[in-house]
């Protein structure tokens, strides 16, 4: 049985209508038809191409490799689209902040299916580099500015610490190796941070709760923090989940307060409150929600990759402005309805390509109380 694939869902997955009901595929582009039985495409689309990695059909990762970059970013902008429009029939969005189509992540992560990957080419070389050398069972994370990276392997029988002193010893970009056991970090060579310098000050910074996996996408997303803050005359800001970003929007703002989630261990904390102290920036300890609740006379609250019970906790146009930074698809249509049913309207609108060859990306949405409209 044939289908003709209508569109992608926000998972990337391919839906097709017929008499028999919805199809959701994988590997598959709009417009495509597909024999759903056997999965051979009779008719595909003129993006099509053949994907770059020859892991692409077994680790799920890059469910968009096999289309061109420039009709990735169609997708994902008509999906915006479409969405938008459920509760703003004429609304002007800014174009997508494009990143390059490869080596633009600084994080690798174990593999699905375990499949042992010796080459990614979403990673930076110097990731690839180490993954030669290792199992799969690890997670690495670093900067390629600094040229230094943190490598955190999961216990696995037959590892021996002698074989990760050797790559240690051999590398040039390894700072550090941990291994972990169960719940506990044992740190095999190296060190567990780098430093970074940031608004010309040197601070230590953790492989784990580094900034975002795409650093370009990261300094673009700022700059457009910032420019919407000198432009409104921001005065106040409370950050909710603020991780590193009162450090680089401190230039721009006199007063922030910042609400970190849930799950940071003790040593990320304090690693927090150092780096808050240098700027000069409050780390508030209570929740989330009730920061929501109770902090009054903020212009501008951020909530960086909210929950949606975070988005449910602004009540009575309390907050001037509301900016969103997301990156989950699934939460854009209940935030959008949320924010309309509290009095706020949608003000400015700007998609990131944070994760180009995959079916997601970040969109930063500014919310306005209408009285202030």
């Amino acid at each position: 049985m044939f289908v003709k694939i209508k569109k992608l869902n926000y998972k990337g997955e391919a839906i097709g209508y017929s008499s028999k009901g919805i199809f959701k595929l994988k590997h598959v582009l709009p417009n495509e038809v597909v024999d759903v039985e056997n999965n051979y495409i009779k008719k595909p689309s003129k993006y099509r191409i053949l994907p770059s990695c020859r892991y692409y059909y077994n680790c799920e990762g890059c469910n968009l490799q096999i289309s061109t970059y420039e009709y990735q970013v169609q997708l994902k902008f008509k999906f915006l689209i479409s969405t938008i429009k459920k509760f703003y029939s004429s609304f002007s969005i800014f174009d997508f902040e494009l990143s390059q189509p490869f080596h633009y992540l600084n994080t690798y992560k174990r593999s699905y299916y375990n499949i042992k990957v010796e080459f990614c080419p979403l990673l930076y070389e110097q990731i690839n580099e180490i993954l030669k050398m290792l199992p799969n069972s690890v997670f690495i994370r670093g900067s390629k500015k600094l040229n230094s990276f943190i490598v955190l392997v999961e216990y696995e029988r037959g590892l021996n610490r002698d074989y990760f002193l050797d790559i240690y010893n051999s590398s040039n970009f390894i700072s550090g190796i941990i291994f972990k056991k169960d719940r506990s970090f044992k740190l095999i060579a190296g060190d567990i941070s780098y430093k970074e310098k940031i608004l010309n000050k040197t601070i230590k910074i953790s492989a784990f709760s580094d900034f975002d996996e795409n650093v370009y996408i990261f300094e673009k997303k700022l700059e457009f923090i910032k420019s919407y803050i000198k432009n409104n005359d921001i005065k106040k800001t409370l950050i909710i989940k603020a991780e590193y970003y009162p450090v680089f929007l401190f230039e721009d703002l006199n007063n922030i307060l910042a609400v970190e989630r849930n799950g940071y261990n003790i040593r990320d904390l304090d690693e927090l409150m150092r780096v808050y102290d240098i700027f000069n920036c409050q780390l508030l300890s209570v929740k989330p929600s009730s920061a929501l609740e109770t902090i009054e006379d903020i212009d501008l609250l951020i909530l960086n990759n909210p929950i949606l019970r975070h988005i449910k906790n602004i009540k009575d146009k309390k907050f001037k402005n509301v900016l969103i930074i997301l990156r989950d698809l699934k939460k854009l249509y209940p935030i959008l309805k949320h924010m309309k049913d509290m009095g706020y309207e949608l003000f400015q609108l700007k998609p990131f390509d944070s994760y180009p060859q995959i079916f997601k990306f970040d969109t930063i949405l500014i919310f306005q109380a209408r009285r202030n409209l």
